[in-house]
């Protein structure tokens, strides 16, 4: 089955090969299901304490077992937004390896303005797993996911503009991003949660002044949006995925 032209097209026009974005189209339509309804159930307040936290979650735990045995908990869709670089990401080291796709959908979005072979492109994909710095965040994301997973699960993209677009399409219920790829004023979390197209974002901060900074610029929208420092990624992870 194919993805519709409509939905098609508004993921081709941000990206830069249109090649690629067939494919990730494609596995974007086949993947993702009943993301109209988002769970912000999972999103705290960037201040909140440890022990307001503890309170809450062990609460909403209790809630849970109990409700259990009337429904099945809904698989969730999660997004990773993470940067290409000559080292390994550092929130990608705080998540679980292999990833537990029987609990949620994961996509892992790259931004990758300098690469020079695009893994997604059937001609280009086995030379870009061998060259050495370029790629290496790709191959340790695909390391992620069992071998038979289709690789565009793992989507890199060249231009920064095509961030908005990419989540709009894929509408996850949460979305983990590096601190650098937010935009200017929080503007990529002000957008996707604004206009209602992903349930929550977290994100991830390697400098306390950078998290303060992002935080006071996503104003009103903060109760949706949690700013870690990276070493929280994974406990953050475990509470809202499992």
């Amino acid at each position: 089955m194919s993805a519709p032209r409509s939905r098609r097209s508004g993921l081709i026009l941000p990206l830069a090969l249109t090649a690629t974005v067939a494919a990730a189209s494609y596995a974007l339509y086949y993947f993702i299901s009943d993301s109209d309804t988002h769970d912000t159930s999972n999103t705290t307040h960037v201040h909140e304490s440890d022990a307001e936290l503890n309170r809450r979650t062990g609460s909403r735990r209790r809630s849970g077992s109990e409700s259990a045995g009337n429904s099945a908990s809904r698989k969730q869709s999660i997004a990773l937004v993470v940067r290409e670089s000559s080292d390994l990401s550092a929130m990608l080291k705080q998540l679980p390896s292999p990833l537990p796709l029987s609990l949620a959908d994961v996509f892992v979005l790259i931004y990758s303005p300098h690469i020079t072979a695009h893994p997604l492109s059937d001609s280009d994909a086995a030379a870009f797993e061998n060259r050495g710095d370029e790629g290496k965040v790709y191959r340790q994301a695909r390391k992620m996911f069992p071998k038979e997973s289709p690789r565009e699960l793992v989507m890199p993209y060249t231009d920064e503009a095509s961030l908005v677009p990419m989540l709009k399409q894929l509408a996850p219920r949460g979305v983990y991003i590096e601190s650098s790829l937010v935009g200017p004023d929080a503007s990529v979390v002000k957008d996707v949660l604004g206009r209602g197209w992903v349930g929550g974002v977290v994100v991830s901060v390697e400098e306390p002044a950078e998290g303060q900074r992002i935080a006071d610029a996503a104003g009103r929208l903060l109760k949706r949006v949690k700013v870690l420092d990276v070493a929280r990624v994974g406990d953050d992870w475990t509470e809202r995925v499992g």
